[in-house]
């Protein structure tokens, strides 16, 4: 009792005023000496409890599915730890099974790697792991202490302990120590897919850098070693990601893209002992061949935070360097998220330049808000612009080039510049409501889930005639009904589709985000007709006037034909848009807070924001200009009008919205379509408007 005690209080003390804190709901408290059984089986009770609530327990899933995964659990059984893909295909080519194109046990790989059975990754066909558990036992290798002091590559050994810097010659060689030819076996392919989870970054020809096994170091040691302290150092504020929820071993992840990207930068801090600039949990990277620009990179219990720093004498703005990086690293967090289908939110904090990063930071909010903020840690108080600023200036920028275009707007409306009278406002005002839906009534509430226990994640849907098309990407198909919910069935794709477009009554076009690709469909013959591949993730994408408009990393419209033929480029408004749509002679986009209408040439035109919607996912418009976007944390349906001066929450949770995703308004039938992330649940409305 007295251990069990000491236990406890430390986790209250370590995470005691933490939000992860509470993620913390049975404690078991074993000893592999004293304990009985009975104890043990109590812990097994409560797994086995836990399990039962997991999403994917008890789905149903094609029975060759269930068959093929016998013959891997008779093949782990029988000592074997991976397979190549070739032998995986005469497997799953067995006659009960008859699974024949390869497209077919891609979709049963990569549902097998993301719930954990195997791993898998397109790029390495030669190595599937079987076994997890003999990928950690490659890792463990190399990470262990236990190795014979008469290695061959000692002084790589040493050199792996102090710096986290590891060769080939030594991965080979601990691989070898360990577990004769197993591993070594599979070196190469081994190598690349811990460089696929990030366990391992290339750093130069034979040598990789191991995020987690990077030295310990304090923060005030490195700002020593670098002289950041001195007073021939510039530094920016600091820019914070503040989560509210952090797991460690998110910043490997972002470390390891640091490195890749900088790595032919690396300094080394101090040339006589040639150690590089990775510590675990604080990095150093220099951001030009210079030396003279660095950037620093670190985190604490709950954030990650960046600072620039420059050593010059010559005074130089860092606004451009920090915006660049502010929304890198904004869509590393997200593709790292995507990737490992985590759900971690945050919120952007800054602090002082010589401040303590994780104690007392501003909110970007209360900046905006505040011409001043009070530090605490050095009692007095801080301009809020020069907080955010360096990070932020693009963002501020296109806000007073909103603000300039709006007031010369009114100014071409009013030329004299006489004041506004509010009766006329108000006539403005109620002229903008009589142009926004008053109500909507339910036509049909269908649920598209083909049986009851399946995992489904619906990202977009749209209507064409009578038929209703939803994009499902956990299971990589598209899922196609009537309007009244009957004849469901399926696409099956051989990539993970996120966006749709109508381009006509029998044919629609899906981008495939991670996959670069966009598939033009033919959903009455249920046929791939075309594939257009680019060179980066293709998001929101719209059809148009014979044209298809397509959001590429989210920060360019690129305007193709059916071919593929890039025909012009449309500047975005900012730099993370997820959707679009585009109508008659306007485009209107979205970021995850906020609402932009352009002209087709890029200008905007207005922009829509509210502090109480923060994820904004997908976007339509109805015939009159209005536009309608889903909202999943709110689990509502905004409707904004053709201005962007007016809105209202269309729908809400009240009316069986849960975290919202597509939406499409049918101009012909003036119906809106919506549907929920993971429920299955889709909803279609009649939308009645005021008489003008």
């Amino acid at each position: 009792m007295k251990r069990e005690k000491e236990l406890n209080d430390q986790l209250v003390q370590i995470f005691g005023l933490q939000s992860k804190y509470h993620h913390l709901h049975f404690t078991f408290y074993m000893s592999n000496i004293n304990d009985t059984d009975e104890e043990f089986e109590k812990l097994r009770y409560k797994i086995s409890e836990s399990a039962r609530k997991m999403d994917n327990w008890g789905n149903a899933f094609p029975l060759k599915w269930i068959l093929l995964e016998h013959l891997i659990e008779i093949n782990k059984n029988a000592g074997r730890n991976f397979i190549n893909f070739t032998d995986m295909l005469n497997l799953a080519k067995h006659p009960d099974i008859n699974m024949l194109e390869n497209k077919d046990l891609m979709l049963f790989l990569r549902f097998q790697h993301d719930v954990g059975n195997i791993i898998y990754f397109e790029n390495i066909p030669d190595l599937i792991i079987l076994r997890p558990q003999w990928l950690s036992d490659a890792f463990r290798c190399l990470v262990s202490d236990r190795v014979d002091k008469r290695l061959q590559h000692l002084d790589d050994w040493t050199l792996f302990k102090r710096q986290g810097k590891i060769s080939e010659s030594l991965i080979t060689e601990l691989f070898k120590s360990k577990d004769g030819i197993q591993f070594s076996g599979q070196k190469d392919n081994l190598h690349q897919v811990m460089e696929n989870l990030d366990i391992l970054v290339k750093i130069e020809k034979k040598y990789y850098i191991m995020p987690s096994m990077m030295p310990s170091s304090t923060f005030d040691d490195v700002c020593k070693k670098f002289g950041i302290q001195t007073g021939n150092c510039q530094r920016t504020s600091w820019l914070c990601f503040k989560f509210e929820f952090l797991p460690p071993s998110f910043f490997n992840h972002i470390s390891a893209w640091f490195i890749r990207k900088y790595n032919h930068h690396c300094t080394d801090m101090d040339s006589n002992s040639a150690a590089f600039a990775f510590y675990r949990g604080i990095c150093v990277f220099d951001i030009d061949g210079s030396g003279c620009k660095k950037i620093l990179v670190t985190m604490s219990n709950d954030i990650i935070a960046l600072q620039v720093v420059l050593f010059s004498e010559q005074q130089e703005q860092f606004g451009s360097i920090c915006c660049e990086i502010y929304n890198e690293v904004k869509t590393l967090i997200e593709d790292i998220k995507k990737r490992y289908k985590v759900k971690l939110s945050f919120k952007l904090h800054f602090k002082c330049s010589d401040g303590d990063y994780h104690n007392d930071t501003f909110s970007y909010e209360k900046l905006q808000s505040e011409q001043e903020c009070f530090c605490r840690q050095h009692k007095k108080s801080h301009r809020s612009d020069m907080i955010y600023l360096p990070w932020m200036k693009n963002e501020v920028e296109q806000i007073y080039d909103d603000r300039a275009e709006v007031s010369t707007r009114q100014d071409d409306m009013n030329p004299k510049n006489e004041p506004i009278k509010e009766e006329i406002f108000t006539q403005d005002q109620a002229s903008v409501k009589n142009n926004l839906p008053v109500s909507v009534t339910l036509r049909k509430q269908i649920n598209i889930k083909m049986s009851e226990n399946e995992i489904q994640i619906i990202y977009s849907c749209i209507q064409t005639g009578n038929t209703l098309v939803f994009t499902e990407c956990h299971n990589y198909r598209l899922i196609i009904c009537n309007s009244d919910g009957t004849d469901i069935h399926h696409i099956s794709l051989s990539y993970e589709p996120f966006y749709i477009t109508v381009i006509d009554s029998n044919t629609v076009a899906v981008s495939c985000t991670y996959d670069n690709t966009i598939l033009i469909i033919n959903i009455s013959t249920r046929s791939i007709t075309s594939t257009i591949n680019n060179s980066g993730r293709c998001l929101g994408i719209s059809y148009n006037d014979n044209n298809l408009y397509v959001v590429i990393n989210w920060r360019i419209i690129l305007v193709m034909d059916l071919t593929g033929k890039v025909i012009r480029t449309i500047p975005l408004p900012t730099d993370y848009i997820v959707d679009i749509t585009v109508d008659r002679d306007r485009l209107v986009c979205i970021d995850f807070t906020s609402i932009y209408c352009c002209s087709l040439d890029g200008k905007l035109m207005w922009k829509f924001e509210k502090d109480k919607f923060q994820e904004l996912n997908r976007v339509t418009t109805d015939n009159e200009g209005n536009v309608y976007v889903t909202d999943e944390r709110t689990h509502t349906v905004i409707v904004v009008s053709d201005d962007g001066q007016q809105h209202r929450e269309l729908l809400t949770e009240s009316g069986g919205l849960y975290e919202p995703w597509g939406i499409y308004f049918d101009k012909k039938e003036n119906v809106l379509l919506v549907c929920n992330e993971t429920d299955g649940n889709a909803f279609l409305f009649d939308v009645i408007k005021k008489l003008t």
